[in-house]
């Protein structure tokens, strides 16, 4: 048996980052696994590189967003739209067009989505139509002291098919006045799913504690297999060479406030407006959906996704935090780069 990891912790995901790639290239051990389209690979044995049962913590959770995000990443706010907005299939496979290959379902549905598992669970087993998150909101307003704050990803379908969630569940409880939350993780590709994942559940704290009026603490994620796949090892060592290089680039996020039944409608009409008008080959940016939505820190993230698709347009003024506005800059530069 190896000795045991002790918890990966840092206030920045950049640093908790740069800990846990050391540490996955430092102590990862080889182990051939079955792979498939599931994993974004194709089928057969991989050869991986893994952590088992590993901690990792973010201490200030504000501090979420990558310094690298850029383009390739605005898929991250797609889908934290669709969990919020507790849809299926949602707007991410019009982002990432390589979601639409998991829409197996009739009407063009995935097995499951995170947003449906949170917001409208309607599996045969549950004994009506409900919302976990809001069960959950009950539980900590009436008993701040319960450790019954749990929300679950996994049914018994899951043991019936491939296409099956990352997440186990998420647990919300106190720690010394303050609401933290703890995920619990199947497995977590290092490079795509844990800055994904890391971004959309510190959100989720946030807005949970937002919501029930609560300071936040400290996010959690206990990983059972984090790990990298042969075509990603050179990516590990470009990442950590990266934040070696940016160490003193430091900016702090800020708090995400809960979400007003009135913007989850702005949202979903700006979203539904963006794509579609892209699909159509005619992207036309209307400043009506963005300056309707009153939540400035959701605004913002809306801001991001247009600033893929509206070249030309300033958006600054959209963006509350420094984080934000360092993910603005890396999407800007990117696309001089495009023209050059």
């Amino acid at each position: 048996m190896r000795n045991p990891i002790h918890p990966i912790w840092d206030s920045d995901v950049d640093k908790l980052s740069e800990r846990a790639l050391l540490c996955l290239t430092l102590h990862g051990s080889k182990q051939n696994r079955t792979v498939g389209q599931w994993a974004m690979q194709n089928e057969g044995i991989s050869e991986m590189k893994e952590l088992h049962n590993i901690t990792m913590v973010l201490s200030d959770p504000r501090n979420c967003i990558g310094s690298h995000f850029g383009l390739s990443h605005i898929g991250i706010i797609t889908e934290f739209f669709d969990i919020i907005l507790g849809l299926n299939p949602g707007f991410i496979h019009r982002e990432w067009k390589f979601y639409d290959k998991w829409r197996t379902e009739p009407h063009g549905k995935y097995p499951y989505t995170y947003g449906q598992v949170l917001h409208a669970m309607n599996h045969p087993s549950a004994r009506y139509d409900f919302s976990q998150w809001d069960h959950t909101v009950s539980k900590l307003i009436q008993n701040p002291n319960t450790r019954h704050g749990g929300m679950f990803c996994w049914d018994v379908t899951c043991h019936e098919r491939d296409f099956v969630p990352c997440t186990y569940g998420f647990h919300f409880q106190f720690i010394d006045k303050k609401l933290c939350l703890t995920t619990m993780m199947r497995s977590q590709d290092a490079m795509k799913g844990w800055y994904l994942d890391c971004f959309l559940y510190s959100h989720l704290l946030m807005m949970m504690a937002s919501e029930i009026d609560a300071e936040v603490g400290e996010y959690t994620v206990f990983q059972n297999n984090f790990h990298v796949y042969p075509s990603d090892y050179d990516a590990v060592h470009e990442r950590i060479k990266y934040y070696a290089d940016s160490r003193r680039r430091h900016t702090t996020g800020s708090l995400c406030p809960a979400m007003k039944l009135q913007d989850n409608h702005q949202i979903m009409a700006a979203l539904t407006d963006l794509y579609t008008s892209i699909e159509e080959g005619k992207a036309i940016y209307t400043p009506a959906y963005l300056d309707c939505i009153e939540n400035t820190y959701l605004r913002g993230l809306v801001a991001l996704i247009c600033s893929k698709y509206y070249e030309n347009e300033d958006f600054t003024r959209y963006l509350v935090n420094d984080k934000m506005k360092v993910w603005y800059e890396n999407i800007r530069s990117e696309q001089k780069c495009m023209e050059q």
